[in-house]
């Protein structure tokens, strides 16, 4: 068990409040509350709160500088020789990062440090984009883009920062676009654009695991599923089929990804995280599969290119999940749900299959209820209740776009929302009893 005292500076302020409130109250005595702070060092609050503002200040202070002299080179820039703007721009480059490390690394300043080094990853773009005006180099802005985020996310890996590895995940994205509009119709780039996926959720979410960053994880997921539906979309040829498969292995591995995490103790805090972003595609794809307007587009597709991310991504997540029931054998209940789970899967992956305007809505509809019955299960046998609403919203939102799919009376659909706002509402009170049963907190 991890015995890590929580030295978050919110939770110490906190708690200096209100150790006065418990002594008061007899909940402690005077000699706990001596040891509580102590352990916690709360009458070194203060000073740290100063030394924060202090530390605003100079940084505030550092930019003004910065500014100015900025603002002074920019009105000589034309007037400068080559060679000394060169020097400039690399002495700017290189104070930034060597102030930021000397800050970190022998002054104990490490916000500050980090603060100057993203500052140097952002003054490394610019130099990018000074040097090719410096020397006349012509270009797409997409290839500097490039440029700018390699080198940003060597830094991030070296430091471990999160904010750097959030720059360099925007900027690959945006080379990414241009990479994607001037070469989708070369094979070779093509190979390039499909594997973008792989490469995200390889070099990003490897380095949010490491860090760890929730906030990066979360981007890196979202970048990745994004990438994947482009990669769908690139093959599509207005079929359904290229873009469903990609998305729905997308969700597989995030999910998959969620129980290794869930299995692992320093990842563990991912989890949630993961398998909510991963229900969420799957749901999405499914409830868009549940329609048959979706299945009167062709079933063909021109580029086979994008079955190399799928077929990665299937395998990353089959991995993923050995792995984890491995660390993390399933108890019989949970067996049951990942049955269900990859029951659904499949009747996903059969109704793109089959591409059917009555067979495969039918499908995607029994698929989707499925998901709801894992989640539903889930939230009884587990007591969340994130799970259980999550299985009922699913549930009411395919019983509401079956009744605004399909022409029928005013009379009628305004009956469903009575019927469904009803069955929320019962289900909820049964569901709080089912919890108070089992002694779950409120």
């Amino acid at each position: 068990m991890d015995d890590k005292l929580n030295a978050n500076s919110r939770f110490r302020s906190d708690l200096a409040r209100e150790l006065p409130i418990w002594t008061r109250r007899g909940v402690i005595d005077s000699v706990q509350a001596g040891k509580l702070t102590s352990m916690y060092e709360l009458k070194e609050l203060e000073s740290e709160s100063a030394k924060l503002f202090s530390r605003a200040i100079m940084a505030f202070g550092a930019l003004l500088l910065g500014g100015g002299v900025m603002a002074f080179v920019a009105a000589n820039w034309e007037e400068l020789p080559k060679l000394l703007k060169v020097i400039m721009l690399f002495a700017a480059l290189l104070g930034f990062h060597g102030a930021g490390f000397w800050l970190w690394q022998k002054r104990d300043h490490e916000r500050l440090g980090r603060a100057l080094i993203f500052a140097g990853c952002l003054v490394f773009g610019a130099n990018i984009g000074l040097l090719a005006q410096i020397f006349n180099i012509q270009g797409d802005t997409y290839r500097g883009v490039g440029a700018w985020a390699l080198g940003t996310l060597a830094m991030a890996w070296a430091i471990r920062s999160s904010s750097s590895a959030l720059l360099a995940l925007v900027l690959s994205f945006i080379w990414y676009s241009g990479y994607l509009g001037a070469h989708h119709d070369r094979s070779a780039s093509s190979l390039l654009i499909m594997t973008f996926p792989i490469l995200v959720i390889g070099l990003f979410g490897t380095l949010a695991a490491l860090i760890p960053s929730k906030r990066l994880m979360g981007s890196t997921f979202v970048a990745f599923f994004i990438s994947m539906a482009v990669v769908g979309a690139t093959g599509a040829h207005y079929s359904l089929i290229p873009p469903g498969a990609t998305l729905i292995v997308a969700g597989w591995l995030a999910l998959a990804t969620g129980r290794l995490f869930e299995a692992t103790p320093h990842t563990i805090m991912f989890a949630p995280l993961s398998q909510a972003m991963g229900w969420v595609v799957v749901c999405f794809v499914g409830i868009i599969m549940s329609f048959s307007d979706p299945w009167g587009h062709s079933r063909t597709f021109d580029e086979h290119l994008w079955l190399l991310p799928l077929f990665a991504s299937a395998v990353v997540g089959a991995l993923a999940m050995r792995e984890s029931l491995i660390r993390k054998p399933a108890d019989p209940g949970e067996k049951k749900l990942l049955t269900l789970l990859g029951a659904s899967l499949a009747l996903m992956f059969a109704a793109l299959i089959a591409h059917q305007p009555v067979l495969s809505p039918l499908l995607g509809n029994i698929a989707c209820l499925g998901w709801a019955m894992v989640c539903v299960f889930k939230g009884l046998n587990d007591g969340d209740r994130s799970a259980f609403w999550s299985g009922a919203i699913l549930v009411f939102l395919l019983i509401l776009a079956r009744f605004f799919e399909f022409d029928t009376s005013l009379m009628l659909k305004s009956l469903a929302f009575l019927v469904c706002g009803a069955g929320t509402i019962y289900a909820g009170i049964r569901y709080e009893a089912h919890l108070r049963g089992k002694g779950v907190a409120q």
